[in-house]
């Protein structure tokens, strides 16, 4: 039989995705879970998860709902172009606000819908982890191939020592997708960039962040700007 002219491409492309899901008859959820995850490079764990539970671990069903949520065939993605932070490099001091711009680009093929944002990662690996608050950094709505410089502001932990805190994006909806920025730090009480950023116009205003109280915890009510909410995570590895 010939193809439909008027079927529609979009409908098409989600049929030819579920396909290979219907031949699977498994029932061991940590393989489910794993055929899951294969739709995305960057599917975790806890949102195949969801998915599956929602959909009685019924794949096919799930992968289906999955695209029915995100109201597109397909996932967004996001590729990190380059660390455009001032003062990249240079020691921070403990304890001391600063930001970190990264120049990222929409690589796929669907544009970034509105509500879009980034935001940090919680870790599973803390041997020094310092606990803070997520800001959810709203981004633009890009078109595929487009770029974007994203500012995101942190605060450095209370002790010296070598960091890494990762950075991720997410749909409205909270799903992660695209690359994870991971960017190492020395926090040092000689460190510069506070002074670099400030010299050059990128110093973080003390109204805009909070600040990470004895004990590594930001202050509760802490306000972010433009109305961006914040979520419990923990920052630093």
């Amino acid at each position: 039989m010939d193809q439909d002219d008027n079927e529609d491409p979009v409908e098409a492309e989600l049929l030819q995705l579920l396909a290979p899901f219907s031949s699977l008859v498994t029932t061991d959820k940590d393989e489910l879970i794993r055929q899951f995850q294969a739709i995305g490079a960057n599917m975790n764990q806890e949102t195949a998860t969801f998915f599956l539970e929602m959909s009685n671990w019924n794949l096919q069903a799930a992968v289906g709902c999955y695209f029915d949520t995100l109201g597109q065939p397909g996932i967004p993605s996001m590729k990190f172009l380059n660390d455009m932070t001032i003062g990249k490099g240079e020691k921070i001091m403990p304890n001391t606000e600063y930001q970190l711009k990264f120049l990222v680009q929409n690589s796929g093929d669907i544009q970034w819908i509105q509500g879009t944002y980034i935001a940090l990662k919680a870790s599973t690996n803390m041997p020094q982890s310092t606990s803070a608050r997520n800001n959810k950094i709203y981004v633009p709505s890009i078109s595929s191939n487009d770029t974007a410089i994203v500012t995101v502001r942190a605060v450095s932990p209370s002790d010296e020592g070598v960091y890494v805190t990762n950075w991720a994006m997410y749909t409205p909806n909270g799903f992660e997708f695209g690359e994870t920025i991971s960017i190492t730090m020395e926090v040092s009480k000689t460190g510069t960039m506070t002074l670099t950023q400030a010299s050059s116009g990128g110093a973080v205003g003390a109204n805009n962040i909070g600040t990470i109280e004895d004990g590594g915890t930001i202050a509760d009510e802490v306000t972010v700007e433009d109305g961006d909410t914040i979520d419990d995570v923990d920052m630093w590895d």
